[in-house]
């Protein structure tokens, strides 16, 4: 979705949506949005990863 789009969508204008995603790029170490796109996937996969190799407290000796 472009900035143009987004800004639209949530009354912001289109400068305000690229400052903020830039912003977002460099906090997750990103260059683009295809970038920030794969880190998240990867984060959600590591995430999804985690909560089933953890234990249930109580569930038992491991």
């Amino acid at each position: 979705m472009r900035g143009r789009v987004i800004g639209a969508t949530l009354f912001l204008s289109p400068r305000t949506v690229e400052w903020h995603l830039r912003r977002i790029y460099a906090k997750v170490g990103v260059a683009n949005r295809r970038e920030l796109i794969t880190a998240g996937s990867r984060a959600a996969e590591l995430a999804a990863g985690e909560r089933t190799i953890r234990r249930r407290p109580g569930a038992g000796p491991g």
